[in-house]
């Protein structure tokens, strides 16, 4: 199994409706090809971590290159993995900032980026993922 991570600049012009449904698709797309993962969002750029087979990871990650509600797509870290950290998510999206101002006006709730986080021991994802709401384009 692989873990894939990688950030992108949203398109400014994504609603509320659309990222219900890029949630909504990916939770049932993902959970067909046994990818789980995370999806957080500043209101500028996404981080997304995908694990599972590598087939089935590179798979879905070239369809997610092609997705037109983002660009500048970068491969941030790109590891094999014995066991998952996000097995009970097929897709969760997780609403982040350091600043209000940087998010869209549909978003109404900002989270605590590691509240709902399985325990994840300490590496290099770790500290990604704490740090992602201080990340700018």
């Amino acid at each position: 199994m692989i873990r894939l991570g990688y950030v992108s600049v949203a398109n400014p012009m994504v609603t509320a409706m659309e990222m219900k449904s890029i949630i909504a698709v990916s939770a049932e797309n993902n959970k067909a090809c046994e990818v789980t993962g995370v999806l957080l969002y500043n209101g500028i750029t996404f981080l997304q971590v995908l694990e599972g087979k590598k087939e089935n990871v590179k798979s879905l990650y070239q369809k997610i290159a092609i997705d037109e509600r983002h660009s500048a797509i970068t491969t941030i870290f790109r590891e094999d993995i014995e066991a998952r950290i996000f097995s009970e998510w097929s897709m969760k999206l997780k609403i982040v900032a350091s600043s209000a101002e940087a998010l869209p006006d549909w978003i109404e709730e900002i989270e605590d980026v590691v509240a709902e986080f399985p325990p994840i021991p300490p590496s290099n994802l770790k500290s990604v993922l704490t740090s992602y709401d201080t990340v700018r384009a």
